[in-house]
């Protein structure tokens, strides 16, 4: 069987869409995950799945407000027993942003990483950088040839990095904030960088090479229906013809 087509059969199991990320994300890890943090202790009416798949929501669809995300998320009712999910309030989602630790979804984002750098590569090292009066830096990498401190001087010169940050910023959410207090703003930036991994995966997933622009757009237009991401490629039916007979018909009565 060839390269393409075992990835084409591998994509092609996958769940729907991006937004439910059960493959990259199962439902039991994640679980494990808020019980460490007690993320859903005491909580009745917005646990920590309605509260990421939400904010996913907001980064993929470029929402310009939680009032807006809200409204807009909670139109999609129906997609919801496939999702998984259940209505969003806004001051319930504005309180669990403020209140709910962000740790949890650092966690989550760290695993995704974690994850990622695994498919790419069976060898993964670790390189810590000491750095002078702040917390030590830790990297991830497939580089198993070069020094610990050639890794550390690429690092500084992390221009790809600021190009990352820079189609972050015009292709998700981190222009403008659901909420102002520090735990807040950092789960949102860390929901930022979990979607940026989540389409980054999904285009290595797919058997054919398409930008991360054009995979985030129709993700934004096409994110609650239930299609699997491959499909959204196809190219619509040409339906020229039955339309120009159409026409001859209506024409000659």
């Amino acid at each position: 069987m060839s390269k393409l087509k075992k990835k084409e059969n591998r994509y092609a199991v996958q769940k729907y869409n991006i937004l439910t990320t059960s493959q990259e994300i199962p439902r039991y890890e994640f679980e494990r995950i808020v019980k460490k943090h007690s993320g859903d202790k005491r909580v009745r009416r917005l646990r920590c799945r309605d509260q990421f798949t939400g904010l996913l929501y907001h980064q993929l669809t470029k929402r310009n407000s939680l009032r807006d995300l809200v409204s807009s998320y909670n139109s999609n009712y129906k997609q919801f027993y496939y999702l998984g999910s259940n209505q969003l309030k806004r001051s319930t989602l504005s309180d669990a942003n403020n209140k709910r630790s962000y740790k949890i979804f650092e966690e989550v984002f760290n695993r995704l990483l974690a994850k990622s750098i695994i498919k790419q590569s069976k060898e993964i090292r670790k390189v810590v950088v000491i750095r002078d009066g702040k917390t030590p830096l830790i990297l991830l990498t497939n580089d198993m040839k070069r020094s610990a401190e050639e890794i550390a001087e690429l690092y500084k010169r992390r221009w790809q990095i600021e190009l990352f940050f820079k189609w972050v910023k015009q292709n998700l959410k981190v222009k403008t904030f659901l909420g102002t207090s520090e735990n807040a703003v950092k789960i949102q930036v860390i929901t930022a960088l979990i979607a940026f991994l989540l389409l980054r995966i999904t285009q290595k997933n797919l058997p054919f090479n398409k930008s991360l622009q054009i995979i985030a757009r129709l993700m934004q237009t096409n994110l609650m229906r239930k299609i699997r991401v491959w499909e959204l490629f196809i190219p619509p039916p040409d339906n020229t013809t039955k339309k120009d007979d159409l026409q001859f018909e209506l024409n000659y009565f």
